[in-house]
């Protein structure tokens, strides 16, 4: 793991820290300039907080149940014993980047829901990425561990 901290979270920080040619695997709350990875996970615990935000709006309590759902169905699907195979992950992939798009379709009609039906479309075929790399996580938690204690101190001196 790779602990920069900068004023900035803008794409030249990663060109900074990775150099030109960026070869690894990145999870991430969603913000643009991590795009420039070439495999992505979108955080699931973003996802969950953002949907949840929207909970007294109309169509915005469904939207949270599905979505905490699909994250228990992950979960069970990655803590299955023995493992599923790597064509049982690339299907089941598939089947579920399918059902995200199809969510996010017919959450579209709601105007209230509109960022976090765009926040659900941003990630379109990166919610699910972890399951073709064993022991990625569906979360950004540890890496959000890992740099809290370094933002404290950012904040704390100034920087």
């Amino acid at each position: 793991m790779v602990v920069v901290i900068r004023p900035s979270r803008g794409e030249n920080v990663l060109w900074e820290t990775f150099g030109e040619v960026i070869n690894c695997a990145g999870v991430t709350d969603g913000w643009r300039a991590y795009c420039i990875f070439p495999v992505l996970q979108r955080c699931w615990a973003h996802l969950i907080r953002e949907v949840d935000a929207f909970i007294n709006k109309p169509g915005g309590k469904e939207l949270p149940e599905i979505i905490h759902e699909k994250y228990r169905a992950l979960k069970d699907f990655l803590g299955k014993d023995p493992p599923p195979s790597m064509e049982e992950r690339k299907q089941q992939k598939e089947v579920w980047d399918r059902e995200m798009a199809e969510l996010a379709e017919r959450f579209s009609k709601f105007n209230e829901l509109k960022k976090p039906v765009t926040y659900i479309r941003n990630g379109l075929g990166d919610w699910y990425t972890c399951l073709l790399y064993p022991g990625m996580e569906p979360t950004n938690n540890l890496s959000e561990q890992v740099i809290r204690e370094h933002l404290l101190m950012r904040k704390i001196i100034g920087v």
